[in-house]
């Protein structure tokens, strides 16, 4: 079974000007095509609105999983706690941040305060953070491995998916992780930018050795399904059924919200 922990849809189709389609009906085929059986549904703040993304996963309950996203600076802290148990009342079941895309600091105030708030609900929802964190608007004060290590140490009661693996920085973080049973990493896209590079190495050896706390994950459209799902299979080629199986479905399961729920 081959659960996806990365896939993009817009409402018109379009993705970021590129010729790529992100229409929902696209990613149902390529799913078909790629054996792909279910997917998270990532929304992004400011550009692919919650309500989008929970009717698609409805319509299609049977294969797409819901994710809401915010800005955490445009929630008054007081309001988080309400804010955070809707999302779960109407029936997301992660919240995705993107600091890069937004313009906002990983561990911005704001941004700590909904993983405090977060740590208090009763069943925490998993937090889905891009991790490609240098960009122009904002300095980084330590290496992205530290953030996310800190991030990992300080909310323990909140399972976090850092995505990408923070690109040239994935050997780090896997090592980062290693002792933060609440952190898990995806190499979506990162395994397609890198394939020629030692990054790849990188990737293989927290496979062989970090199997348990890396989800699958495309990013469709940016990447296209088949070559996604053919680019892990040889990234796993040789590894036992077990590696294989947490990677693509046993670990999804774990952390998130049960789908039967």
């Amino acid at each position: 079974m081959i659960i996806d922990s990365h896939v993009h849809i817009t409402q018109d189709g379009s993705w970021f000007g590129s010729q790529r389609s992100a229409g929902v009906e696209h990613l149902l085929d390529a799913m078909d095509s790629s054996g792909t059986e279910l997917a998270l549904a990532l929304p992004l703040a400011g550009h692919i609105s919650n309500d989008f993304v929970l009717k698609c996963c409805r319509t299609h309950s049977d294969r797409l999983i819901p994710a809401a996203a915010c800005d955490p600076r445009s929630i008054a802290k007081k309001d988080l706690p309400e804010t955070l148990s809707k999302f779960v009342d109407q029936g997301f079941r992660a919240i995705k941040l993107h600091p890069r895309l937004n313009g906002y600091s990983p561990i911005a105030p704001e941004t700590l305060h909904l993983f405090e708030a977060l740590s208090k609900q009763n069943t925490p929802l998993p937090v889905v953070m891009d991790t490609l964190f240098y960009c122009a608007h904002y300095s980084l004060p330590k290496d992205p491995a530290g953030i996310i290590h800190d991030l990992a140490l300080t909310f323990p009661d909140v399972n976090f998916v850092f995505c990408h693996a923070a690109g040239v920085d994935a050997i780090r973080v896997g090592e980062a992780i290693r002792q933060c049973p609440n952190a898990y990493i995806d190499f979506s896209y990162t395994i397609q930018r890198y394939a020629r590079t030692r990054i790849w190495d990188d990737l293989r050896y927290l496979c062989e050795h970090l199997d348990a706390r890396i989800l699958y994950g495309s990013d469709f459209p940016e990447v296209d399904l088949k070559q996604s799902v053919g680019d892990w299979q040889k990234l796993l080629e040789g590894l036992s059924e077990e590696k294989r199986t947490n990677i693509f479905s046993d670990n999804f399961r774990k952390i998130f919200i049960p789908l039967d729920t």
